[in-house]
């Protein structure tokens, strides 16, 4: 995988800063294009997901959105800094303030503003706040509002603003779908191509110098106002300007024109040009830009491959970041789970043609997307990882496999069924399985074998999960029902058709989501639906057993719910208790009980409350053991402290929880210690590539620690 990027420590401030545990939280991806400004060292970012106030010196991230700030805050248009440092940002249907301390809100309740269509935001100098609407412009100033709409000017009674600001004179200046709007004296001035050279089009974006030259970026290219003299360009600096998106001035008076392919910069007379391809080697366009009082330059790009789409530019180097606190691919998760290298994986794909996958590894996280993997497109609808470490992608048009050997596109003619829009990937011992709607195919050396009903006994067509349970067995979720294999034997379930998804409890039961919801214990089936439960339909298609042995299932459109059943009691996470309101693809559990929902945006979901101040949110503890290398192929050294005299005994588990090797160190020497575990059992017998715990045994005191074995 090449030119993986690593992002840190930006997942869990907005809990830490609300100073108390929350038993929900929301991560939305940011979106790809952005507006900010910069007080105090901080960066205050709009987005798809709301507000992001990011310290950049203490690297201190808080991402605002409507489970800890006002409801508008989910849908936001624009962001300045007022004159006293504070913050002012628009959405749809509100203003928002921010003194530094906390929000105040002001929305059609408790002003004369609309409910809907509010769009920017500038300030005066006077300090008066502009708020540009689709039915006006409202002006705020010491606690009086007055309103411009089509009752008391010549503003139209509907129009969209994409950019509202002052010039050196004061006088307010808005970027219409109908050209410009000049405000002074009481005064609307209307400027199209019939009174001056601006072509009949959309005004994007306005900034203007200390000087008063005005800068207009339209549909068509880009306009100077100069002493009351407009001038039309489709070219500066030899370079296309026709598919300009903003334009912004900075403090230092230079001009900055964001373009599809192209950043120009105007510093006096002159222009430099900073191409896209400094920036990314595929496509992506400059979206906006601002230079911070450090003189660091900040871009955002309209970037549909990498949820990476801020940009920091010092003028030589370059560091990516996202625009909301985690950088998800897509708003829509279709895959949750701990790999064999210990990290959590999450899969997306968005039915607009966008997603990619992302790792987390405590407060690190790997993004990969078309930008940076070759991938044969971005959506990804199942994922996987083998004992190698390979990732394998099911995609839209093909199965990605990539690692340590190199990167592999599988397509139908290799794999025997169907590799376009997989529904399941799942690493069983050496093997590969995939799952599609014509059955189930296994890699294995190389080699694509299909898993034929005569062998399994069921037809199995529509395959919607793979899972191997602790034991070793596998189960086959279908249209026709399970097939599972225990010790070499297959066995049938045709009770049972439709499956969804599939979760192993406890106490040795198979929960299965189809519709109903059922499970098998001791040999027999039992199944709750409308009839027997709280099931609104019978529509769950995703099931996870957690820590305690409760069972949690998600369901799909017309009623998203979230079920709890625990001891015959249960429990209903809708809209109206919780922020479930789409259909629940997948759930995952981790060690500290947390519920991972893969939804309409990623859900946690916690009843003790999300650790979130002296854990770490995303991944179970860290080990307190190391080993090295890890993975590794033929031995690992485990490092400890012995600290007394007293024995240590050090063991090697498989996931069964059958113990494979020991070592007891009995000398007396005192200090770090390591031991070399040669992959090998008791017996001498070479173990197979996976996982195996470790764990150090001192004085009643335990340890844990984690190893991988490569083939």
């Amino acid at each position: 995988m090449k030119r993986a990027l690593l992002l840190t420590a930006f997942f869990i401030a907005s809990l830490v800063l609300m100073g108390q545990q929350s038993n929900w939280h929301v991560y939305r991806p940011g979106g790809f294009s952005a507006r900010f400004c910069y007080s105090n060292d901080e960066l205050w970012i709009v987005s798809g997901a709301g507000i992001m106030r990011w310290n950049t010196i203490t690297d201190h991230k808080t991402q605002y959105d409507f489970s800890n700030s006002p409801a508008i805050i989910s849908s936001m248009g624009d962001i300045i800094t007022a004159q006293d440092g504070s913050i002012w940002a628009c959405g749809t249907s509100g203003v928002l303030h921010h003194d530094g301390l906390g929000w105040e809100s002001f929305d059609s309740t408790n002003s004369p503003l609309p409910s809907t269509g509010i769009s920017r935001i500038a300030q005066d100098a006077s300090g008066a706040l502009w708020i540009g609407a689709q039915s006006g412009v409202y002006r705020f100033h010491q606690g009086n509002w007055t309103a411009f709409d089509s009752g008391n000017s010549n503003l139209p009674s509907s129009h969209y603003v994409f950019s509202l600001t002052m010039d050196n004179n004061n006088r307010v200046w808005m970027g219409c779908s109908d050209g410009v709007w000049n405000y002074y004296a009481n005064i609307w001035v209307h400027y199209t191509n019939t009174n001056s050279s601006l072509p009949n089009s959309t005004i994007n974006s306005i900034a203007f110098q200390s000087d008063g030259t005005g800068w207009f970026v339209n549909s068509n290219g880009v306009a100077r106002y100069q002493n009351g003299i407009w001038e039309q360009y489709t070219v500066l600096h030899g370079i296309s300007v026709t598919s300009s998106n903003s334009v912004y001035v900075d403090y230092l008076q230079r001009v900055w024109i964001c373009g599809d392919n192209s950043l120009l910069c105007l510093i006096g007379d002159s222009f430099q040009n900073y191409p896209r391809t400094l920036f990314a080697d595929y496509s992506c366009n400059f979206y906006n830009a601002y230079v911070d009082d450090n003189q660091n330059i900040w871009l955002s790009f309209f970037d549909t491959y990498s949820p990476l789409s801020l940009v920091k530019f010092n003028g030589t180097s370059i560091t990516r970041y996202p625009i909301c606190e985690m950088p998800l691919p897509s708003q829509y998760l279709q895959a949750i789970f701990e790999g064999f290298d210990g990290k959590l994986w999450l899969g997306t794909a968005d039915s607009d043609g966008i997603g990619g996958y992302l790792s987390i590894n405590g407060n690190e996280v790997e993004t990969f997307g078309m930008y940076n993997t070759n991938m044969p497109c971005d959506h990804v609808w199942s994922l996987a990882q083998d004992s190698q470490l390979n990732m394998w992608v099911g995609t839209c048009i093909g199965i990605l496999q990539t690692g340590p050997a190199g990167s592999y596109i599988h397509h139908s003619s290799d794999t025997g069924v169907g590799a376009s829009f997989v529904n399941t990937i799942c690493a069983v011992d050496d093997e590969v399985w995939i799952g599609t709607g014509d059955g189930v195919s296994r890699f294995l050396d190389g080699n694509w074998s299909v898993l034929s009903s005569a062998e399994t006994g069921m037809n199995l067509s529509d395959t919607k999960i793979i899972k191997q349970d602790s034991e070793g067995s596998v189960w086959i979720g279908c249209g026709a029902g399970i097939a599972t294999r225990q010790n070499g034997v297959w066995t049938t379930y045709t009770e049972v058709p439709y499956v969804k998804d599939i979760a192993f409890g406890p106490d040795e039961a198979v929960w299965v989501a189809r519709g109903q919801l059922s499970y098998l214990q001791d040999g027999a089936w039992h199944h709750y639906d409308t009839s027997n439960s709280p099931l609104v339909m019978n529509n769950t298609i995703s099931v996870a057993v957690d820590n305690y042995g409760v069972v949690w299932a998600g369901t799909t459109l017309q009623h998203n719910c979230l079920y709890r059943l625990e001891n015959g009691v249960w429990r209903t996470y809708d809209s109206t208790n919780s922020v479930i309101n789409s259909q629940i693809n997948c759930i995952y559990v981790d060690s500290h009980n947390t519920k991972w929902i893969g939804s309409r945006y990623l859900v946690l979901f916690n009843e003790t409350g999300i650790p979130s101040e002296t854990e770490d949110l995303l991944m179970p503890r860290p080990s307190l053991l190391k080993n090295y290398p890890n993975p590794f192929q033929e031995s690992t050294a485990i490092c400890y402290d012995k600290s007394s005299t007293s024995p240590i005994r050090i063991s090697i588990y498989n996931l069964k929880g059958q113990k494979l090797w020991e070592h007891l160190d009995g000398e007396n020497k005192t200090g770090k210690k390591e031991v070399i575990w040669p992959g090998r059992d008791k017996q001498g017998k070479n173990c197979a590539a996976g996982i195996y715990l470790i764990k150090v045994e001192d004085q009643g005191q335990t340890r844990f620690g984690k190893a991988v074995k490569l083939r």
